[in-house]
């Protein structure tokens, strides 16, 4: 079943772009949402982004804090948070559905395992 995929599999990563950036995004089970530099980005300074190595942490938000996320269906992702991040916008370069389908499960196992579906 989808729920006993999502659990083993875990965590799926999606290269995009946030902030004119080369990013990657990870999609984790437990931790929500983290985004990280691609080492291979020519931008080395990014405000109080905490340093590992040549790749930076952008920002991480737990599934709990997401109000809401939209798309374009052609290579923006509007992603809506509680707090101090707020909206971010990521372009994926190309359809952001596959993500998207990744949210939707992730978030469906979530919700299966603190019983609110059947």
């Amino acid at each position: 079943c989808l729920q006993s995929a999502v659990v083993r599999t875990k965590e799926a990563v999606f290269p995009c772009k946030w902030n004119n950036r080369t990013c990657k995004l990870f999609l984790n089970y437990e931790h929500g949402f983290t985004l990280y530099s691609d080492p291979t980005d020519s931008v080395t300074s990014v405000g109080n982004a905490a340093s590992t190595g040549n790749v930076r942490l952008l920002w991480q938000q737990p599934f709990e804090k997401l109000r809401s996320s939209a798309d374009d269906s052609e290579h923006l992702l509007t992603l809506d948070f509680h707090g101090e991040e707020g909206v971010v916008e990521l372009d994926f370069g190309t359809s952001p559905k596959p993500f998207v389908f990744h949210l939707h499960a992730f978030l469906s196992a979530k919700a299966a395992r603190i019983g609110l579906v059947g």
